[in-house]
């Protein structure tokens, strides 16, 4: 669900880590492509199964949090929500309790 394209966007915009080199790795896309999941599908964050081939939902939070508290998750969410209408995907419903509630800013709602 995350093209190269995309990826490269977002990769570009993970803030850095205090010894000064970004994690953009494996990992982040993976992060990135339960997190796309979830924002066209909609669930929540623990109903990511543990283990298995990819992130734990409990991982994707924490991610999330980290960049949240960095200040770059807005600018994360915009270009991952225009990159998912650019392939045909829509944002599920805002449900409490679900992590698109999360992981959308409250001014996206209010359109």
């Amino acid at each position: 669900m995350i093209s190269d394209e995309l990826w490269q966007q977002l990769a570009e915009l993970l803030p850095g880590v205090p010894w000064g080199r970004k994690l953009h790795g494996k990992r982040d896309r993976a992060v990135f492509e339960v997190m796309a999941q979830l924002a066209v599908n909609g669930g929540h964050w623990f109903e990511v199964p543990p283990g298995g081939a990819g992130p734990s939902g409990l991982l994707c939070w924490r991610r999330y949090l980290a960049w949240r508290e960095a200040g770059a998750w807005p600018e994360l969410w915009r270009t991952l929500h225009a990159g998912l209408l650019a392939t045909g995907h829509g944002i599920a419903p805002r449900v409490p309790g679900h992590a698109v509630a999360d992981m959308a800013p409250a001014s996206f709602w209010a359109n």
